[in-house]
């Protein structure tokens, strides 16, 4: 395996003679039982990671799972310090739980360590009640998750309802549903169900209506909500209006993070497409609006051509555009455009001398990277067509 010091290297391109130390491997061995009983307990997935903690921890093995007979053995571990715990795969609520262990295990080089003992419980019930605060409205759908190595998660039913299994003693209950998560610590009781009220608020909706420039509600139009760049910041949402032109956006969050870099831009946008009519409108804001209407105007076109450096076309290239609005830059897109099999590309009803377009990086497989850009005073126009891009094909590691 990787010798801790030597085995990883990072390296310059053009770089030779790299060397890379490996060194003996060791391995773990234990078994997992029952808590109450001793008995042994197959099935149990086996996880191994580092000790050192941090952000970057992460899994050091791929798991392995116990044997009908409740043992297992890990091998080419790393020489180092580990923590070692169990997790029960199921498709609903798990029949074991595993309750908190410190379960540390040293690895030395050639050798193994043995008779390491992992514990499984039948643990206690908890079922959780997810509701809307205010209105205290049950939330279905909603995921509930119980904390530590060994949890798992189950979503509500169309009563708000979810049963988890936990260890007994003090535990830590999550639910989340497209905005921010709420926990709770209950002590869980052996014996008996316990219950759990967990109330969330509810994911913020813009809605309004898209207009045509004669003032008619415009069905099928594409409305998309564009994420300013600042802590906890939306994710990118796109809806279809109905036939009255109507829409409704629920925003989402993915991820809750707590450290940030880079600088803060609050100016969210939503923008509205009707593709076919090249028609569009945007709206800038910072603070989340409840209902935001939009009206279109004639919208631009961008269009454009990759080729390689003897003209040809590529095929294969993907192009991602970007937008600036207000101090926020944002993709237009989740996916980068796939061009033609004549390299070409057509984007149409974007909206016309509001903002400063550009491509950071139209590539392909095999190709180099290219770019380009378009000012918000030269954008004042119903088309505008890009010089060719033209890609080097890669010649170099």
């Amino acid at each position: 395996v990787p010798n801790s010091s030597a085995g990883q290297q990072e390296c310059r391109s053009g770089e030779q003679d790299i060397e890379l130390m490996l060194g003996p491997a060791g391995a773990v061995e234990g078994k997992v039982e029952v808590a109450e009983t001793g008995k042994p307990l197959g099935g149990v997935r086996i996880n191994l990671r580092a000790s050192g903690g941090g952000i970057y921890e992460a899994a050091t093995h791929a798991p392995i799972e116990s044997s009908a007979n409740g043992t297992f053995r890990i091998p080419d571990v790393p020489p180092g310090a580990y923590y070692i715990t169990g997790a029960v795969s199921s498709q609903g609520m798990p029949d074991w739980v595993m309750p908190p262990e410190n379960n540390q295990v040293t690895v030395v080089a050639g050798e193994t360590a043995r008779d390491v003992v992992i514990h499984a419980s039948k643990g206690a019930l908890v079922e959780v009640t997810v509701v809307e605060t205010n209105t205290l409205a049950p939330v279905a759908n909603a995921a509930v998750s119980s904390g530590g190595w060994g949890g798992s998660t189950v979503c509500t039913d169309s009563n708000g309802v979810a049963l988890l299994r936990v260890p007994v003693g003090q535990s830590w209950i999550s639910a989340k549903k497209n905005w921010h998560s709420q926990t709770r610590t209950p002590d869980v009781a052996a014996g008996q169900t316990n219950r759990v009220r967990i109330e969330l608020i509810p994911a913020p909706k813009i809605t309004g209506t898209v207009r045509d420039p004669a003032g008619a509600p415009a069905a099928g139009a594409l409305v998309s909500f564009h994420p300013g760049h600042y802590p906890v910041a939306p994710e990118y949402t796109e809806v279809i209006t109905d036939k009255n032109g109507r829409y409704e956006i629920t925003l989402e969050l993915l991820g809750e993070f707590f450290f940030w870099s880079g600088p803060i831009s609050p100016t969210n946008s939503i923008i509205a497409r009707s593709l076919d009519r090249n028609l569009a409108a945007i709206e800038e804001f910072d603070a989340i609006p409840t209902n935001l209407d939009l009206n279109l105007q004639p919208g631009i076109t961008l269009s454009g051509s990759v080729k390689d450096t003897a003209g040809a076309p590529v095929g294969s290239a993907t192009a991602g555009l970007c937008i600036q609005v207000g101090r926020s830059t944002s993709k237009l897109f989740p996916q980068p455009v796939k061009v033609n099999a004549q390299g070409s590309f057509v984007i149409p009803a974007l909206p016309q001398g509001h903002a400063y377009y550009f491509f950071p990086g139209i590539t392909a497989k095999g190709y180099g990277t290219a770019g380009s850009f378009l000012k918000e005073e030269d954008s004042k126009t119903n088309r505008y067509e890009f010089p060719v891009f033209v890609l080097k094909r890669a010649d170099r590691k």
